[in-house]
């Protein structure tokens, strides 16, 4: 008789312990959940709703991360020697690049920069856009 109740609380310990490792699984999830939900809300609150003036326009990359991807694709790299137009030859060395104007300047829209009227390229360098000089 004995033998049986310690059995029975054993069985019974079991499942609270089940219970217990369920109740904690489902906690995690419903914590999971609610961060996901306030990262997308805090994600779409922050992202304006209407373009703004510099944003670009027709089939142009909509993002920074695009529009640098885009301009790094069309870019000359290190060892390399690149003209431009008519007015000079740059040699690059090292860790240079430089971007042609169209890819350039939507590079710069995109990250609202000026892009200046006499625009040519832009050259950069291992810190990308924030390269100084």
């Amino acid at each position: 008789m004995l033998l049986r109740i310690v059995l029975v609380l054993r069985i019974v310990l079991v499942f609270r312990i089940v219970l217990v490792f369920r109740i904690v699984l489902v906690l995690r999830i419903v914590l999971a959940a609610l961060f996901w939900a306030t990262v997308t809300v805090a994600a779409r609150s922050a992202a304006p709703d209407h373009p703004t003036e510099h944003a670009p326009t027709g089939d142009s990359p909509e993002t920074r991360d695009q529009a640098f991807s885009a301009a790094l694709r069309q870019a000359i790299g290190a060892p390399a020697r690149a003209e431009l137009g008519d007015q000079a030859t740059v040699r690059l060395d090292e860790d240079l690049l430089i971007v042609p104007k169209a890819p350039a300047a939507r590079l710069l829209t995109v990250a609202n920069r000026a892009v200046p009227a006499d625009f040519v390229a832009l050259l950069l360098g291992a810190d990308g856009m924030e390269t100084p000089g």
